[in-house]
């Protein structure tokens, strides 16, 4: 097995910037997934690391080896893509072999080791079928087993699983982690999903338009965002934005109102000397209530998206809009006015200026 280093990493495509200065550490036996909007630069990074994009700035080390100027097949790695890339005229055993009939491995040792790579993606009793006889998981599975076959240092996925159905999708995420896990290869996994991020990850590099905005588990990247960008992003609904003057006695005005935050909040603002904050809050955290409460503010209810166990309520606040999880329990109808209160534990405060997290 083997560390992945990244240091400050830049490749350019004419004026377009798709990899600016990514430095990255990957330890040992880790699965880390490249996360970000289409475009953001995850797979020219992924490309890098593979040596099938030439870096412009910077370092590629595999295994405390700098192989920056290496060819891929000098880097102990293998490659899964989008689109799967199994061979069509070649049956299951042969696509699986094919890196090992490369290498010059001798027919029992083949034998055994297509034998062990299919039973791990089990699909042990599809080896002697072509690829046209397979679902597109199995295909999938194809690809995964001819990658570990070479026993790779380094496996790299670039959105694996993007071309399955949604239950498929669901199945292959929890085996992909456990082959992972049994196998014990560096990982590093590419994906604009961020279900499948936050549920395979052991950490997140989360990137936007080139650059890295957070590295972090999964844990903290929900739960503790570094700017804007990193809430936006990470949360289906997504977290709640507002814009908010600071007023004197340690509040915010929000609209109309004002909502008094805790003491460890009003201390971040002031060394910041701003006057002008973002309050990010995940709808989860919101309680609706038709009373007023203290440190509420009220909002007017826009549509309601039932869920199943929950409702996803859209509302207005001083002509902003906001989203809160609710109870199908609560009798809410569209045009209510309601009160809002936010769980203060869980507010966090972003510079209006640069987004970046205060607390």
């Amino acid at each position: 097995m083997a560390e992945v280093r990244l240091e400050n990493v830049c490749k350019s495509f004419g004026d377009v910037k798709a990899v600016d200065n990514i430095s990255l550490h990957v330890k040992d036996g880790e699965f880390i997934v490249l996360l970000g909007p289409s475009g953001c630069g995850k797979t020219t990074t992924l490309r890098c690391v593979a040596g099938l994009e030439h870096v412009d700035e910077g370092k590629i080390f595999i295994d405390e080896r700098d192989v920056t100027n290496l060819p891929p097949a000098q880097r102990g790695l293998s490659m899964v893509f989008q689109s799967y890339a199994v061979f069509p005229h070649m049956t299951v055993f042969d696509n699986i072999a094919f890196g090992l009939k490369l290498r010059k491995a001798s027919p029992d040792q083949i034998k055994e080791r297509v034998k062990e790579v299919a039973s791990l993606v089990q699909i042990e009793d599809l080896i002697d079928r072509y690829p046209y006889q397979l679902s597109g998981g199995q295909r999938q599975r194809v690809a995964l087993a001819r990658a570990l076959a070479v026993e790779p240092k380094v496996l790299l996925l670039d959105e694996p699983l993007s071309n399955l159905d949604a239950a498929l999708r669901l199945q292959m995420r929890a085996e992909l982690k456990l082959l992972q896990k049994k196998s014990k290869v560096t990982t590093l996994y590419v994906t604009h999903d961020q279900v499948e991020a936050m549920s395979m990850g052991d950490r997140i590099a989360i990137i936007r338009n080139g650059s890295l905005e957070q590295v972090d588990t999964p844990e903290r990247v929900f739960n503790h965002p570094e700017n804007t960008f990193v809430g936006n992003f990470i949360g289906s609904p997504p977290m709640n934005m507002l814009e908010c003057d600071v007023v004197e006695g340690g509040s915010i005005a929000i609209g109309n109102f004002t909502y008094k935050l805790p003491e460890s909040v009003v201390k971040a603002i002031r060394k910041t000397k701003t006057s002008r904050v973002i309050l990010g809050i995940r709808p989860k955290n919101i309680t609706i209530t038709k009373e007023k409460r203290k440190n509420a503010f009220m909002a007017k209810i826009g549509v309601i998206e039932p869920i199943g166990e929950e409702l996803v309520v859209n509302l207005t606040v001083d002509g902003k809009l906001l989203r809160v999880i609710a109870s199908p329990s609560q009798d809410l109808r569209m045009g209510e006015k309601v009160w809002l209160t936010p769980d203060t534990r869980k507010i966090h405060i972003f510079d209006k200026k640069t987004g970046k997290n205060l607390l």
